[in-house]
This record gives structure tokens, C-alpha cells and sequence, in this order.
């Protein structure tokens, strides 16, 4: 296999899995596989640590031969799964009526922000129906844990997002979420975790610290999680919980693989970034780039830490206590704005 992962990588994926008991080689596995870099790299790392992993590939038909470019990527790596296509009508009618009922109108909220110029992300709604695909077919095959291919920059993204978001709203005295706001507030971040003053940078740890310990910010993606609220029965992991994403990069760009990307338009400008893409982008992806930079996002990761429980759950889900902490109308949007 041309996708060879260093030993160092190798080990900080046994670890995690082993750390926060998410499965073990007896335990059918699937994961979410998405073409990209991040989840290619989690499905070489699992093939090459010996786990049995069934690749799921949700095509939510934004490019034409997409599933087929991410099929032959599998096969590159010596296994290949299955494909689900949201919006055949002939896989539609597999699900049970209200299942199928909640995929329609989640593609339907889809459509119209994709066709109105609705300047409301559409990536919760394609996160919701990915995952009520996903859920609907796991269960079939009797699968009970999916892992996806989350890594430490991106708990890093979902956390200081939460931080941001109610320091705009009650440090800053923000009722509504204003984009500009928003955006002046992440650059001051960037600039504090990044500039040559340590006292401003002891400043904002400290407050993220404190909002992290009283419960009001977290990360969106812990170790372990349930795939859907409420629902116990199939369990979300994220074996790449300790590993940051230019750790990721710099493996998978040596391989002969092209990630695919999703083609779904979004993104494709800084003016639709989501809250959490304009923290990936403007703050972590910088960190990332430097000795100094790479030593912040480990202390970061220290206080998105102490928002867990011992076996990697969240002690709070701060993106579904939104509305309690930072006012109903702070992060309004279509339709319902929480992932599932």
C-alpha cells in the first residue's frame, strides 16, 4: 500500500482508541468516508493497525461520479465499501416512512439555501442528513459504533467558536450574531495567540480556561459522543482526537492519493465561512504553521480537556445549550440550526 503512516501516528490513533475504550478488533466497525484527507488518512491508519473497517461513503449528489472517485480511493488502500445516495429515490424507499420523511425535508431545506442566496450556512442541514442516512443504514447491518475523521485542530475550531461566540455575546455586548463582529473577534484571537505579548496571550487562556471549567463553551467533537442525541444505540469516536491537522497533512501529502473534495459550493469563499471555519482557517491553520504557533494549539487542546469526562464524553454540550447560554436569538437560522 503506497499510504504508509509514520509509527509515531500510528501509535497516537492506538492510543486514543485504547485511552477512551472505543472499540476493539473484535468490534465491527464503520467509518465515515468522505474522500478527503482526513478520513482517507483515519481509514489507512485503521487498515495498518489490523481493525476491521467498512468504509460508508454518503453521496449527497453534488458532483457527478463523486461516489466513484472515492470508491477508487478505497481500492487504493485494499478495501472497499459501500455507498449511500441520498437522493435515490430507490434508497429513499428502503426507510422506514419517518426516517424518509426526515431526509426529504432536510434535502428540501438544503435546496432552497442553495437556491435563494440564503446567506445561512448549509452545513448543519448537510451534517443532519448525512447522518440521519448514516444512522438508518448502521443499524440495519447492526453496526453500533462509526468513526469519523475529526482531529484535534478541528476540537480545537468547534471549542474556541463556542469561547468566541459568548464572549461577542456577553463580554462584548453582542444580543445578535453580527459577521463583522464575529470576524474582528477571531483576527483579535489570531493575533493575541500569535503576537509577542504574553500577557495578552495569559489574558484570553485564562478566560477561555474559565468558560471551559463553568461549562459555557466546549468542543463539538469529544473522543465519544452518541451519533445522534438522545440515542444510544450508535456510537460516534474519533480516533484522530490527538493528532493535529498539519501532523495529518504532512503524511498524507507524501502519498499518490488526491483527496476529494465535496463539491458542495461551500466554502469556496471567505464570505461564506461558518463562525467555526473562520476559527479553523484565521486562527488554527496559522498556529499550525510555526514551532511557536504548534506549542498554542497545544496548550489549547490542554483546556478542551478539562470539558471532558474521563471516557472522552462531553461534562457539557455547550452547542446544544446555545440558546440557554448566549439568548434565542443570538445564532438564529433555517429551520432548525442544531446538529443532531
Amino acid at each position: 500500500m503506497s499510504a504508509s503512516i509514520p509509527s509515531n501516528l500510528l501509535d497516537a490513533v492506538e492510543q486514543t482508541i485504547s485511552r477512551y475504550r472505543m472499540f476493539d478488533r473484535r468490534t465491527p466497525i464503520a467509518l465515515a468516508h468522505s474522500g478527503g484527507k482526513d478520513s482517507t488518512f483515519l481509514l489507512a491508519a485503521l487498515l495498518q493497525l489490523h481493525y476491521e473497517i467498512t468504509p460508508v461513503a454518503v453521496d449527497m449528489g453534488y458532483s457527478a461520479g463523486w461516489s466513484e472517485r472515492v470508491l477508487s480511493i478505497e481500492a487504493t488502500l485494499g478495501r472497499q465499501g459501500i455507498v449511500v445516495p441520498v437522493r435515490d429515490h430507490r434508497f429513499q424507499a428502503t426507510l422506514v416512512p419517518i426516517i424518509r420523511s426526515s431526509l426529504q425535508e432536510r434535502l428540501h431545506i438544503l435546496d432552497c439555501l442553495n437556491n435563494d442566496g440564503s446567506s445561512v450556512s448549509p452545513c448543519t442541514q448537510c451534517y443532519n442528513a448525512k447522518v440521519t442516512a448514516l444512522q438508518s443504514v448502521l443499524k440495519k447491518q447492526g453496526v453500533q459504533c462509526i468513526a469519523f475523521g475529526h482531529h484535534a485542530t478541528d476540537a480545537l475550531a468547534s471549542m474556541l467558536k463556542s469561547v468566541f461566540m459568548y464572549i461577542d455575546r456577553w463580554d462584548r455586548g453582542h444580543p445578535k450574531f453580527d459577521r463583522a463582529h464575529f470576524v474582528a473577534l477571531v483576527e483579535e484571537g489570531r493575533d493575541t495567540l500569535l503576537g509577542d505579548s504574553p500577557e495578552r496571550r495569559r489574558s484570553l487562556l485564562r478566560r477561555i480556561r474559565e468558560l471551559v471549567i463553568s461549562q459555557k463553551a466546549s468542543t463539538d467533537e469529544p473522543p465519544r459522543q452518541d451519533l445522534t442525541r438522545g440515542d444510544t444505540s450508535l456510537r460516534l469516536v474519533r480516533p484522530l482526537f490527538s493528532l493535529f491537522e498539519y501532523e495529518i497533512e504532512a503524511a498524507f501529502f507524501r502519498w499518490n492519493i488526491s483527496p476529494e473534495p465535496s463539491k458542495c459550493g461551500h466554502g469556496a469563499a471567505q464570505d461564506t465561512y461558518t463562525p467555526r471555519e473562520l476559527v479553523h482557517f484565521n486562527i488554527l491553520r496559522a498556529l499550525g504553521g510555526t514551532p511557536a504557533g504548534r506549542s498554542r494549539l497545544e496548550e489549547l487542546m490542554e483546556l478542551v480537556q478539562l470539558g471532558l469526562a474521563p471516557d472522552g464524553t462531553l461534562l457539557v454540550d455547550a452547542r446544544a445549550a446555545r440558546d440557554a447560554l448566549l439568548g434565542p436569538q443570538y445564532r438564529s437560522g433555517y429551520g432548525s440550526g442544531l446538529k443532531l
